[in-house]
């Protein structure tokens, strides 16, 4: 009886029609004549899958554009933006092919304002970067570093896989947060695409909102990132004024406008915009210290 059930069941499935893609959408087509896996530790291009990865532990840092479409939980239409990470402050662990870090997330505040308006809730201030930790572990299992950065005042994860390629993919995102109080916590949680292009420490060229140049240097990195997770948990940096008293006595809260001199906070008024190699442009805004400038991609 069992058995003729199951026949049953496949003889149904063998008639129902075939399933057809939507006209707007790209189907993936891959041609998998002569494409043998890649040994461990290379990867499709024959090349090493530790590139991006022992480039970065070398300089000391790592440089990332990404470009990336967002679905919140709510009806509206998907937006997209792209971003700049710089990664830095390196640690590792014995035994493991992998790092621990700290970054600081750079986004144009035009993008910043259109996926609040798409539904995001937005801690940080806008066109000032973001303090964010991240990780990255090769995978033997895998044959691929598996990444991760972490928002560090919200709960959003950009996770992404690195095969050693100049060019990455990945699938950011945010869970629903029934605590989160601030505005627009109740649509922030989205899932997401990306790709991302890898930029070596050659490729990019960085300056203050003073047009000053910024050295490429951990020390240099660090510094910034406490400046910057400093203002988003409303604190003073190392070496800032901490604390003042009002009226009553009791300490004064220090918001992230505060920690920043008045020269530091000057903003260019013009988004730069500079051109790639694609076609791609970059819209970056330079402010409190930190602006990311593209000589070139890959």
């Amino acid at each position: 009886m069992k058995s003729s059930c199951l026949l049953f069941a496949f003889a149904i499935m063998q008639h129902l029609p075939a399933v057809e893609a939507q006209p707007n959408y790209t189907l993936f087509e891959f041609d998998y004549t002569g494409q043998p896996v890649p040994p461990l530790g290379l990867n499709r291009e024959g090349t090493s899958v530790a590139t991006n990865y022992n480039r970065a532990l070398t300089e000391g840092m790592m440089f990332l554009h990404q470009d990336r479409i967002h679905q919140y939980e709510n009806a509206k239409e998907p937006t997209s933006f792209g971003l700049m990470w710089w990664i830095s402050s390196f640690s590792q662990l014995d035994g493991v092919n992998g790092w621990t870090g700290k970054a600081l997330m750079h986004i144009a505040e035009e993008d910043v304002a259109a996926v609040v308006a798409a539904g995001a809730t937005v801690n940080q201030g806008l066109g000032k970067p973001w303090a964010e930790t991240a990780s990255c572990v090769f995978i033997p299992q895998l044959n691929i570093f598996k990444c991760t950065i972490v928002g560090t005042n919200d709960n959003y994860v950009a996770s992404f896989w690195d095969d050693g390629t100049s060019e990455l993919f990945g699938d950011p995102y945010e869970a629903h947060d029934e605590g989160d109080l601030s505005p627009n916590g109740h649509t922030s949680a989205y899932s997401s695409i990306s790709k991302m292009q890898v930029l070596s420490k050659d490729q990019m060229a960085m300056k203050d909102s003073n047009g000053e140049p910024i050295e490429a240097t951990v020390e240099e990195f660090n510094r910034l990132y406490d400046k910057a997770w400093a203002a988003s948990e409303g604190i003073a940096a190392e070496g800032d004024e901490s604390e003042s008293t009002d009226e009553d006595g009791g300490a004064e809260v220090i918001t992230g406008e505060s920690n920043f001199s008045e020269e530091e906070k000057t903003i260019l008024e013009e988004d730069l915009e500079v051109g790639t190699s694609n076609g791609t442009r970059l819209l970056t805004r330079i402010s409190h210290g930190l602006g990311f400038l593209l000589k070139t991609f890959l």
